[in-house]
């Protein structure tokens, strides 16, 4: 406690600029969850998985009373901090005892577990949702990315990345150590078929016809299956360098723009890069379409989804007639 209290001394007093930098990007990052609407979609998301966390654990702590508990199962819930050995009597006789439990006919049980009269077994259940759901989200967290990601105005740089990080350690180097774990190939199948959908979910929301090659498909979809997507995103990093002819042809829109300075820094110094190249084309007078849109996708609030159909026909019609890249404007 004392140690990640030093370490974020620098960034949690408001008083300082790091803080007032912090402040500010949280406030701007609501604000854009708000106007996409993933915040809407990540309060569903969250709420979803808490409640399988919370029938989850009421069916296996039963399992546990009837001896029918298997091993894994009891791994994790010792890793989410349930002791059946201890919580499991407490827990149960606190969802049984609560009006509002019940068992849904599907299979699965439900409870308003926050109402529960006894607050030590609330609190159980509640730290084992929390930690349930921040697993299941693979956010990254203990040991799961670089420590200095954790600094608010460093984290920056780590844009988009903590997903990786954590799947790195939670999937690909347990599916090294145990490629037949039939838990990992099942859940890895299954993440790449409703991967699939990303793609097509993402032109179709732009107002655009779904037009990808199988192999740019397929190569994108493995861009999001856990075991793997440390490597896919290595490689896309790398492309941004060496600008392979395959690696750019199974890219997907996440990668699509990434630049070497991006790729390396992050976000932050992605959009630096493309208000530079502004400035040079306007210092030069070598007007080009790649240029003008990259200035037009640093303006806040371009990017929206809702607002990429419009925004992409409207860029083309005012960039019509230039030269696509810099280098073909000063030839």
């Amino acid at each position: 406690m004392k140690a990640d209290e030093l370490w974020h001394n620098a960034t949690e007093a408001s008083s300082s600029f790091a803080g007032q930098a912090s402040d500010a990007m949280s406030y701007l990052a609501r604000g854009a969850n708000k106007l996409s609407g993933s915040a809407f979609l990540e309060d569903t998301n969250q709420r979803l998985i808490a409640n399988i966390s919370q029938s989850n654990l009421i069916e296996r702590l039963y399992q546990y009373e009837n001896g029918t508990l298997g091993k894994r199962e009891l791994t994790q819930m010792l890793q989410f901090g349930i002791d059946p050995k201890i919580q499991a009597s407490k827990i149960l006789r606190a969802f049984e005892s609560s009006p509002t439990s019940y068992a849904k006919k599907g299979g699965g049980f439900e409870s308003s577990y926050w109402d529960w009269g006894d607050k030590e077994a609330r609190n159980m259940m509640t730290d084992n949702i929390r930690k349930s759901v921040s697993a299941t989200l693979i956010r990254k967290g203990l040991f799961d990315s670089p420590l200095v990601s954790n600094d608010p105005v460093i984290s920056m740089l780590f844009t988009f990345t903590g997903w990786y990080f954590a799947a790195l350690n939670r999937f690909m180097l347990p599916a090294l150590q145990a490629p037949l774990d039939h838990y990992l190939m099942s859940g890895s199948v299954a993440t790449f078929g409703l991967s699939l959908m990303i793609d097509p979910l993402r032109a179709w929301s732009r107002g655009e016809e779904f037009n990808m090659d199988d192999e740019a498909w397929f190569g994108s979809a493995i861009g999001d299956v856990p075991p793997l997507a440390p490597l896919y995103s290595a490689a896309m990093r790398g492309n941004a360098i060496i600008d392979n002819d395959f690696l750019s042809k199974i890219k997907n829109d996440r990668y699509r723009n990434l630049s070497i300075l991006g790729g390396a820094g992050g976000a932050p110094v992605g959009v630096a890069e493309n208000i530079a190249k502004g400035v040079r084309m306007f210092a030069t007078q070598n007007w080009n379409q790649a240029d003008i849109k990259r200035l037009a996708n640093t303006v806040p609030a371009a990017q929206m989804w809702w607002m990429n159909s419009w925004k992409n026909q409207f860029m083309d019609s005012l960039t019509d007639g230039l030269p696509r890249t810099y280098q073909s404007a000063k030839k």
